[in-house]
């Protein structure tokens, strides 16, 4: 079996949020999945961060990448497997079969990992060991997997729409309608929330702006 991998390092999403990176762009997927053996595998793993963000921006990616290859069901070929702090994502090159998948549960209850996704998954399979509220990870890689995951992207209160050579900001998640939603939650912790790479680009250009206006006038005068 072939496997490309890469684990992201720790540095806070938060500061990479104005940085480019072709390596989780889908074209970058494209080129990973066509140096495939068949039958291999490309395997991601991402810090988990909640609500989800980074490992839903993989999953989102990953589909539209298999999509313009040709593969025409890309739900059979995804496994999402979550640890406590990270989670990995596999794409075949090939589908999963009965083989794979029993050997994917051995290795999960062995080393107390959660399945999010694999074909064929129900609900009741996922978040047990790592508890979460609810099945968050399998939700979402069933709603980015059907016919409505443009409104599943819409309504998501973070930017999971996957990266892409022209705009290649995988680690921007902001969006400016959840802005008021997190600041009226800052006395429960909701600040955190917040991906504040791009409210501080925005604020500078104003402050810059403002103390040119300044000091145009200044002159002027």
């Amino acid at each position: 079996m072939q496997a490309l991998y890469h684990e992201a390092s720790a540095i806070d999403a938060a500061e990479l949020a104005l940085s480019g990176s072709y390596l989780y762009t889908v074209q970058a997927f494209q080129d990973y999945l066509r140096h495939l053996n068949p039958g291999g595998m490309l395997a991601i793993t991402r810090w988990v961060t909640l609500p989800p963000r980074d490992v839903l921006k993989l999953f989102s990616t990953g589909v539209p990448a298999m999509e313009n290859t040709g593969v025409t069901q890309p739900f059979r070929r995804l496994v999402l497997i979550r640890g406590w702090k990270a989670a990995t994502l596999l794409i075949k090159n090939g589908e999963f079969d009965d083989a794979d998948i029993a050997a994917l549960g051995s290795f999960c209850r062995a080393r107390s990992f959660d399945v999010g996704y694999y074909p064929g998954m129900q609900a009741a399979e996922a978040n047990r060991s790592n508890v979460l509220e609810g099945p968050y990870f399998f939700q979402a890689a069933r709603a980015l997997l059907s016919p409505g995951r443009d409104t599943f992207w819409a309504r998501y209160k973070f930017d999971v729409r996957p990266a892409t050579d022209d705009k290649p900001y995988f680690f921007h998640f902001f969006k400016w309608r959840s802005l008021p939603e997190f600041l009226a939650l800052k006395g429960r912790g909701g600040l955190p929330l917040l991906e504040w790479g791009y409210p501080i680009l925005i604020a500078t250009l104003l402050q810059a702006t403002l103390t040119a206006m300044a000091l145009i006038l200044f002159l002027l005068w």
